[in-house]
């Protein structure tokens, strides 16, 4: 490459002789010179682009003006001008290079590092998304539990009121066996009562028994054919009315019956008078001892139907109250089971809360030490932030998706 200080030289042959014969020792200098300048530019980082910016004026001012007024290149100091100002826009163009491409290493660290913190978030949010699969099936499997404990709780409520109807059905019972217990305790007073008086008898007929037992047999004897006659009379009298057309007939057929009455009545007052002849107090006596003993006879009678109801009614009221014993111990054995069932529910459900707001409050440490947020943060600024980022690797996922069907 020629310099334009060779080109100077070469251009005016005269002159350059005349320089050279007055000053040989005083071209080396200049030649030293530009070969410096030329050597540290070559050097320099511009140096494939930049040649030598200055010329160094020689120490003839005179034959420099000359050059340049020289009319055969009119034009040289205008290409110089132009030569320096594009060195200069050429230093200010690689200033704009350098800091563009620092810029841009720049850029490519921080998008080195983007990437890096979205394959992270993105493990994140898979690890949230399983997470909130594992609390969607935990929330699932305690709404369960909880139906078939409302289910549970539905059904001791309904055996509850069950119960209690059966209480207060048993209650009415119990009162009613109570009223008639008091009737009966009542009735058995009176027969104590009736027993004491008929026991006051009992010492004088034990004594008259054996001296009238001949007697009352036919005495009752007389008796039994009395009243089958009054029967046979009755049944009589009955057909008379009904045919009441027929008067004569009956007439007669009762005087023929009434003819046997009279015949046993008088049978009757002979037998009662012929020992009467012999003893007639002992008589009277033994007809009000007669009348006595089938009065007492009757009460006797009486005496025992009463026991035997009585009998029979404290039998059936001591099964009544063995009865109610038991459905009072059943009951009490089924309240007790209700309020054991009541007190494990209400276990269950406070357990069941405990776990759930550990569960929950693990979930949001986890959360938190994930994000990085502190503990004191608000629970809406989490789930913003956690929207945010389901957001974002949504969109990244659809991104994926159109990338891989437009490339496939």
């Amino acid at each position: 490459m020629s310099s334009p200080l060779q080109f100077l030289n070469h251009s005016n042959p005269g002159r350059l002789a005349t320089a050279q014969s007055k000053g040989p020792h005083k071209a080396k200098p200049l030649e030293l010179r530009h070969l410096s300048a030329y050597t540290s530019r070559k050097n320099s980082p511009g140096a494939c682009f930049a040649p030598p910016l200055e010329v160094v004026p020689t120490r003839n001012p005179i034959t420099c003006n000359k050059r340049a007024a020289d009319p055969v290149h009119p034009d040289l100091a205008g290409l110089l001008v132009k030569y320096k100002n594009l060195l200069a826009e050429l230093r200010n163009l690689r200033n704009k290079l350098f800091i563009k491409e620092t810029s841009l290493q720049e850029m490519k660290n921080e998008l080195e590092s983007y990437k890096e913190n979205n394959v992270q978030q993105s493990f994140q949010i898979m690890s949230l998304k399983d997470d909130i699969k594992d609390l969607e099936e935990l929330i699932a499997s305690l709404t369960r539990i909880k139906s078939l404990k409302n289910t549970n709780i539905q059904s001791l409520e309904r055996g509850n009121w069950d119960l209690t109807r059966r209480i207060i059905e048993l209650e009415n019972l119990l009162r009613v066996h109570l009223i008639e217990r008091k009737k009966a305790d009542e009735k058995v007073d009176l027969l104590e009562k009736k027993l004491a008086g008929v026991n006051r008898f009992t010492p004088y007929m034990s004594m008259k028994e054996q001296e009238d037992s001949f007697m009352t047999k036919r005495a009752e004897g007389l008796q039994q054919e009395v009243r089958m006659l009054t029967k046979q009379l009755e049944k009589q009298y009955h057909h008379c009315e009904e045919t009441a057309g027929e008067s004569s007939d009956t007439e007669e057929k009762y005087k023929e019956q009434k003819r046997p009455l009279k015949r046993l009545e008088g049978k009757i007052a002979i037998n009662d008078l012929f020992p009467g002849r012999l003893d007639l107090d002992t008589n009277k006596e033994n007809s009000q001892t007669k009348i006595s003993q089938m009065e007492h006879g009757k009460t006797f009678k009486q005496l025992e139907k009463d026991n035997k109801q009585e009998t029979l009614l404290n039998i059936q009221q001591n099964l009544k109250v063995v009865t109610t014993q038991r459905l009072e111990e059943k009951i009490h054995k089924l309240q007790k089971q209700l309020s054991d069932l009541k007190l494990s529910n209400k276990n269950m459900k406070t357990q069941l809360t405990r776990v759930n707001v550990l569960k929950l409050v693990d979930f949001r440490e986890t959360i938190m030490k994930m994000l990085g947020f502190n503990m004191k943060t608000a629970d809406k600024k989490i789930i913003n932030h956690l929207r945010l980022i389901i957001q974002v690797y949504e969109a990244s996922d659809k991104s994926k998706i159109a990338s891989a069907c437009e490339t496939g």
